[in-house]
């Protein structure tokens, strides 16, 4: 190889380089309030300590969870209105859920509650899929260990959440 294809080599390598951390930053970054205005935001004034409320969009159904004087945000992928049961993970499902959910007695939940999906026609299957309160699958002796529900990262402004994104950690 000569000198010049050498040096257009080692230059192409850089380039690319570099467009990689760019792009990687810029996918990283956090929202900025250009941004913001397009993201999903609950009003949560009236969501009292013990309870929770169902957000739908089309690609996840959101569940803000008010216990302890906190919010939190689950999430699970929805696909046509329903939520793909992992097979183990959420990209090979095993079946769709149309009633996919949280435990709640009367509207109150507890930390005892769970993610779960109530479809009859899927009972005998049912039990392999369960989520604590924080969105952790619950393995038992009958099934594998699934992937976890998806963790959302929030802001919160006086009477309102937004949205920011899935957490990565």
């Amino acid at each position: 190889m000569d000198l010049r294809t050498k040096l257009l080599a080692a230059a192409a390598a850089v380039l690319g380089a570099a467009a990689l951390v760019l792009i990687v930053n810029w996918a990283l970054k956090q929202p900025d309030e250009r941004d913001k205005k397009n993201l999903v935001r609950v009003d949560i004034g009236d969501l009292s300590n013990g309870h929770f409320r169902i957000v739908d969009t089309d690609a996840l159904r959101f569940f803000i969870i008010h216990t302890e004087d906190r919010f939190q945000v689950i999430a699970a992928p929805m696909t046509d209105g329903a939520v793909p049961m992992p097979g183990p993970h959420w990209w090979r499902p095993a079946m769709y859920c149309r009633e996919f959910g949280l435990d709640a007695e009367n509207g109150s939940i507890t930390a005892a509650a769970r993610f779960r999906c109530r479809d009859s026609e899927h009972a005998e299957h049912l039990k392999r899929w369960q989520w604590n309160l924080s969105g952790a699958h619950i393995p038992n002796a009958d099934n594998p260990t699934f992937d976890d529900l998806y963790r959302v990262k929030i802001e919160r402004s006086g009477d309102e959440i937004v949205l920011l994104g899935l957490e990565t950690d």
